[in-house]
């Protein structure tokens, strides 16, 4: 896979496009969730609930590619919190990604995107 095609199905917010580009089993980690969500399904919802919900202004700034490992690095907005993140990208042997993590800073943004996921789906990452 390429994952600038990620990057740009992500930015572009287009859900069919970043979810064909997830494996099946997908594990994304949250920065609110002890457990992982499992699941490409379950991984969209949550990707496309934040974009469309808690997220403004997103935009990736940096890219850092290893052979099966990338990290994209992130600026968005929750309200008026401004937050810095990384996707943190594996993948598997078909070049889908399998394990997605997601850490951003700072505390304040982790706890609004929190409530307001808990809000909209029963707890984050859990549909």
């Amino acid at each position: 896979m390429n994952v600038d095609a990620l990057r740009e199905a992500i930015e572009a917010q287009d859900r069919q496009r970043y979810a064909a580009l997830l494996a099946e089993d997908v594990r994304f980690f949250s920065p609110v969730e002890t457990e992982p969500s499992i699941g490409r399904e379950a991984a969209s919802m949550i990707l496309s609930t934040v974009f469309e919900e808690d997220f403004e202004d997103f935009r990736y700034v940096n890219q850092l590619d290893g052979e099966d490992l990338h990290l994209l690095v992130f600026h968005a907005r929750v309200g008026d919190i401004p937050l810095e993140g990384v996707d943190l990208l594996k993948l598997n042997s078909e070049g889908l990604v399998h394990e997605f993590t997601v850490m951003i800073r700072p505390l304040e943004a982790i706890q609004a995107i929190g409530q307001e996921m808990a809000r909209q789906m029963g707890g984050y990452g859990r549909p």
